[in-house]
């Protein structure tokens, strides 16, 4: 079996996943190869071609991407074609003139009011699909919701049902080993050896809702404890200027990106993802499968992953307030972080490994395959 990906320029979870699959396919007689922007298939040092796809729409840019594309898939003739990502899965239904059997991965929700356009290009995607994964529950029925015609008197959360070859198959990792003695971490970072620490991981970004935890922060009585945010992106500059505005500055450390998060993880008490929206946060599943205590919205994937008072804390979003409640709580209690900690690591181990991830993956690539041929 051969597979040609095809990806966006990408980073973050999207990177870890195919990463994932690149590393665990090929050992189970899937021969890989990645169709995307250089600096991707370097990032992932796995053969591949440059295919050069803009993060937003444009015309003459994507019909010369599908172009393209079409020629790789001539030219590689692969049993199947995996898109991973909206723009990418556009890219492909508009290349595979083929008709290669087309599996598409959604790594992020549909939004609620996606437009015209968007609402045509997820039908088209759909439609040329053979089968569709989502990195959660979530992340599928946002799509469909959006493909169900609208139905007088549905119920708030009456969602419709999944189409045939959907399939839930959530990201997975390999738990971080070796990581620091937590006093090592913390004289490698600055901190104190017994102030209480906070880390939070991401892109900053609105949907991250790291403006929310920086409230939360200034409604703390004094001492804060101190909030380590580890990222980068458009809002950094904004955060920073509210942190300076809620007079919260000396208790922030903005990190900026650390590829390497063992130490950060090592060194802190809890784990904040305040997210207003989320497919499904590898870092969250990161920090429960290293034993770190995770308080998150209750929003999107996230809630498939953190059980709320037994793998870790959920609050509502843009709730400040609940948020600094949440965590005030268990930095007093260390039995019960202790408690979370242990559950949130034993549900990583069993239900969110890399390697079921792969293989549930490959299930389907065979199942697609077994009815192509049929």
């Amino acid at each position: 079996m051969s597979v040609l990906h095809v990806a966006r320029p990408a980073g973050g979870g999207m990177v870890v996943h195919l990463r994932s699959l690149f590393g665990g396919l090929p050992g189970l007689g899937c021969d890989c190869r990645l169709a995307g922007p250089q600096t991707l298939v370097e990032d992932l040092g796995v053969a591949g071609d440059v295919l050069e796809i803009r993060d937003r729409p444009s015309p003459l840019a994507d019909l010369a991407a599908a172009h393209r594309l079409s020629g790789l898939i001539a030219k590689a003739a692969p049993s199947l074609v995996h898109a991973h990502g909206y723009r990418a899965a556009w890219i492909a239904s508009l290349a595979n003139r083929q008709g290669r059997p087309l599996i598409v991965t959604l790594h992020n929700l549909f939004p609620r009011s996606p437009g015209r356009l968007a609402s045509a290009a997820v039908r088209r995607i759909v439609r040329q699909s053979s089968g569709v994964i989502g990195i959660s529950r979530a992340t599928l029925d946002s799509v469909a919701l959006s493909l169900a015609p609208p139905r007088v008197g549905r119920p708030a959360g009456d969602l419709p049902a999944l189409p045939y070859r959907w399939r839930v198959i959530p990201n997975g990792i390999q738990p971080p080993e070796g990581l620091p003695a937590r006093v090592d971490a913390r004289t490698r970072l600055g901190l104190g050896a017994d102030e209480p620490v906070l880390l939070l991981v991401g892109r900053l970004m609105a949907n991250k809702g790291v403006d929310v935890a920086l409230r939360a922060l200034a409604g703390w009585p004094h001492p804060r404890p101190r909030l380590m945010i580890a990222g980068d992106g458009p809002d950094r500059a904004m955060l920073e200027e509210l942190s300076q505005s809620l007079a919260v500055q000396s208790r922030v450390s903005f990190v900026g990106w650390e590829k390497e998060l063992r130490p950060l993880l090592a060194a802190a008490d809890l784990m904040l993802a305040p997210s207003r929206a989320e497919g499904q946060s590898l870092v969250i599943l990161e920090a429960m499968a290293a034993g770190l205590p995770v308080v998150a919205s209750a929003v999107g994937g996230i809630v498939e992953s953190i059980r709320d008072g037994e793998t870790g804390v959920l609050v509502p979003p843009e709730d400040p307030s609940a948020l600094a409640e949440a965590v005030m709580a268990l930095l007093v209690d260390p039995d019960r972080r202790s408690g979370l900690a242990e559950a949130a690591r034993r549900f990583v181990l069993e239900e969110r490994t890399e390697s079921g991830m792969v293989d549930a993956t490959l299930a389907l690539y065979h199942e697609v395959l077994g009815a192509a041929n049929v």
